[in-house]
């Protein structure tokens, strides 16, 4: 348990973050927790969420993740720190809806999705029939599938129900929660190796250098990750089964033979 932060600051502090998350649209959470077991997690989950709002104190995004909240003083200037962005993102969103035209907010969730991967394929569009936007879409799809020399070829086949749709968001749910546990896994396994290393006596007069690099390069790439929806299951391709094959470790006792590399590492890399 960190020292001096109990579940109930922990959950006071998540329900700021709720707030200000929702006013401000933002992607990451911080839930509240129910036992001392989780503070590890939470404070993890707490670094995420204020690199994301860009909080402006080093402390709370540097040094050792279980020390940074373990006095009085510093909860203080994180809970009123939150509460003025909390005041802050209030008016920002009291302005995004005052911005907001009256047609975009008639505007269905289809064509925000069509335009959107419009954008995202680098084309233009106006303000066209839905299914004059899809055909522009397919159109674009199409060019770009023109460029593979072998096409790339769809992971996932079966026809769809409304239980089907269940059955795979509640396994995209799963996979996010083992994501989740195994990236918090890797970096207290990073934190221990960095604190490892600073125990020499060469590198302890770099220490505040060493924890500002790593707290600036290395930690925002791996505590920020985007959920998986159903949309990343259906945009797959098969070459994810032959990287899934190939790491098998049922399969490495033949990973040095010749058939190996045609059956798995030919096919990743054509």
């Amino acid at each position: 348990m960190t020292e001096g932060l109990t579940v109930s600051h922990a959950c006071e502090i998540a329900a700021v973050c709720r707030e200000i998350k929702t006013l401000l649209q933002m992607e990451e959470t911080v839930e509240g927790i129910d036992d001392d077991k989780q503070i590890q997690a939470f404070l993890y989950n707490l670094s995420a969420f204020l690199l994301e709002l860009g909080c402006p104190y080093e402390e709370f995004s540097s040094g050792p993740i279980d020390a940074r909240f373990s006095d009085a003083e510093a909860r203080n200037r994180l809970v009123n720190y939150l509460k003025d962005e909390f005041k802050a993102a209030q008016l920002t969103a009291a302005q995004r809806l005052e911005n907001l035209k009256p047609d975009s907010v008639e505007e269905d969730e289809d064509r925000v999705l069509l335009c959107s991967a419009l954008e995202a394929v680098g084309s233009t569009y106006s303000n066209q029939p839905l299914g004059e936007i899809f055909s522009l879409l397919y159109q674009e799809v199409d060019k770009r599938m023109q460029r593979f020399v072998t096409a790339p070829k769809i992971m996932f086949k079966a026809s769809m129900d409304e239980n089907k749709w269940r059955q795979v968001e509640e396994c995209c749910a799963m996979l996010l929660k083992d994501f989740r546990a195994r990236t918090i896994l890797l970096l207290k396994r990073l934190d221990v190796s960095v604190n490892s290393f600073l125990w020499t006596d060469r590198l302890q007069k770099m220490e505040d250098e060493i924890r500002g690099e790593y707290a600036r390069r290395v930690q925002p790439h791996l505590i920020r990750y985007n959920p998986m929806q159903v949309w990343h299951l259906l945009a797959a391709t098969d070459d994810i089964l032959y990287i899934e094959s190939a790491s098998n470790y049922a399969n490495r006792y033949c990973e040095n033979t010749l058939l190996f590399f045609f059956l798995y590492v030919g096919k990743i890399f054509q």
